[in-house]
């Protein structure tokens, strides 16, 4: 056999031989771009170490991910030698609703993404009837549309919470007859109905409220329930 030969079977062998090993290198460590805000039952350790590499079906294990409904995106990425790296944007908590003696954590969208016993420090919104919590699911209450408008409101208002004069207002939220109420203090109120166009319901309701700040107004019901109808009545 002559020289030349020699050199290409021994080279050929070694390809192979780099191609079994980077073939059957396993998965030894998965690092992530962002934590959670919330417990989860998600393991990525349990779900990646020991599979294959070379074998991860990256855009299969993003789809999976997305299916948990306790994340917003997901890029799975392989980096040599025996990594995965997760760029993850989690679904944000915003609000909690008590139901059965357990605090029911919710995202933006009215997502369940934790079931907890006792309070967290999340923004607890009352009177919300739940028929059905699970991780990862949409949350299932007596008004749905209510519900989401909760959640949005309380987003807005730390959006937006240094636009009110005078002292800082934090998001008190409730449900009241079919009405979304932000209660300020206990003669302070302001009405947000049934959750449509909130955003201009809110900038009314500040527009209103400053007014009255500014002039020794402090208790009384802000009523922006009706579009274009924003009213200020006095405590009767």
């Amino acid at each position: 056999m002559s020289k030349k030969k020699i050199v290409a079977i021994s080279f050929l062998l070694l390809l192979i031989l780099i191609a079994v090993l980077f073939f059957n290198v396993k998965v030894s460590n998965v690092t992530l771009s962002e934590s959670f805000e919330v417990d989860s039952e998600l393991n990525f350790d349990d779900m990646f170490i020991g599979k294959r590499l070379f074998l991860i079906n990256t855009a299969e294990f993003e789809s999976e991910i997305l299916a948990t409904g306790l994340v917003e995106t997901i890029t799975v990425e392989k980096v040599l030698p025996n990594s995965l790296h997760l760029n993850i944007v989690w679904k944000k908590p915003v609000i909690a609703v008590k139901s059965a003696g357990k605090y029911v954590i919710l995202s933006n969208d009215g997502y369940v993404l934790d079931i907890k016993k006792g309070y967290l420090g999340y923004d607890v919104v009352d009177g919300i009837i739940v028929k059905s919590a699970i991780v990862g699911s949409p949350v299932v209450t007596e008004d749905d549309k209510l519900t989401i408008g909760a959640v949005n409101l309380v987003t807005i208002m730390k959006d937006n919470a240094n636009i009110f004069v005078g002292e800082t207002v934090y998001p008190n939220i409730k449900v009241v007859d079919g009405n979304i109420i932000h209660e300020i203090n206990d003669r302070y109120w302001i009405n947000f109905g049934d959750g449509d166009n909130l955003l201009n319901r809110f900038k009314s309701a500040v527009a209103i409220y400053n007014f009255n700040y500014n002039n020794g107004v402090k208790t009384g019901i802000i009523n922006v329930s009706i579009d274009n109808h924003a009213i200020y009545e006095a405590w009767k």
